[in-house]
């Protein structure tokens, strides 16, 4: 189990009891992952779809009939059971078996290599949409996303030739200084790694304090926030570094500064521009 697909687990066991989440992983026979794969609950008719490393996680309760659906693949279904909600649900799907067409070959050889060279070119029209799509590839995706730097007003230092300290100074004394100097201490390891009522207590916390607007303005609902925190927690060990010392401006920071590579392995797009 890939180390993301391990604190998406953590999470879920949290919640059983109170709120089930099913979390697992689909493959192929032959052990490769599946992205894009359709989870059904039958009985609750929510759904769910593999990332790109084929986890995935669903609400359900013991009983429900989960499928899982994706086009040429055979599909399968699954009752879900008690001991799902405590370990990962491996799912192996196979290809549907497809019958290939018979092609008639319409090109006839001449034996004239002038001739049946001039017959094998690509139509022009066809040669310019290639040129056209590989400039479009080229040029790179359009959607703005939420970038990933430091602001210039908390990197540059203070301004000597004015005669004073800025009070939003980064290099000391200044507002954002301290802020910086406050993210830079809260980050120091913990002596004890955060267990699991811990976690859940901290996972907590952070849903009732961070403002969540942001994140719904581009296309991350309550659910999917619920993945970027665990994601980013396995990443920088939110829980084992700030449950004790609770920095707000610290765990947003990281937050948003991961926003972008969570929605890029999850195929998500932002819905609106950052501000």
């Amino acid at each position: 189990m890939n180390k993301f697909l391990f604190f998406i687990f953590l999470l879920a066991f949290g919640f059983v009891g109170a709120q089930h989440y099913v979390i697992g992983n689909v493959t192929t026979d032959a052990g490769t992952k599946v992205p894009g794969v359709l989870v059904f609950n039958v009985h609750t008719e929510e759904t769910a779809r593999t990332d790109s490393d084929g986890n995935f996680i669903i609400r359900a309760r013991s009983s429900d009939e989960l499928r899982f659906i994706k086009n040429n693949f055979e599909r399968v279904s699954v009752k879900v059971q008690p001991d799902h909600f405590t370990r990962p649900l491996n799912i192996a799907i196979q290809l549907r078996a497809q019958l290939i067409e018979e092609v008639e070959i319409a090109f006839k050889p001449t034996g004239d290599l002038r001739k049946d060279v001039r017959a094998l070119d690509r139509p022009k029209k066809v040669e310019d949409l290639n040129n056209n799509l590989a400039k479009w590839v080229q040029s790179g995706p359009a959607m703005a996303y939420p970038s990933n730097k430091m602001p210039s007003s908390l990197v540059l230092g203070p301004d000597m030739k004015s005669g004073q300290m800025s009070l939003f100074s980064s290099g000391g004394g200044g507002l954002l200084g301290a802020a910086i100097k406050s993210i830079s201490k809260a980050v120091q390891p913990a002596k004890t790694t955060a267990d699991y009522a811990e976690t859940q207590a901290f996972y907590k916390r952070v849903k009732e304090n961070i403002d969540l607007g942001y994140f719904y303005k581009h296309g991350i609902d309550e659910y999917q926030f619920e993945m970027l925190l665990a994601f980013v927690d396995g990443k920088y060990q939110l829980a084992k570094n700030f449950r004790s010392n609770f920095n707000k401006a610290a765990i947003e920071f990281y937050l948003k500064k991961e926003l972008k590579d969570f929605m890029n392995r999850n195929k998500m797009k932002s819905v609106e521009e950052p501000a």
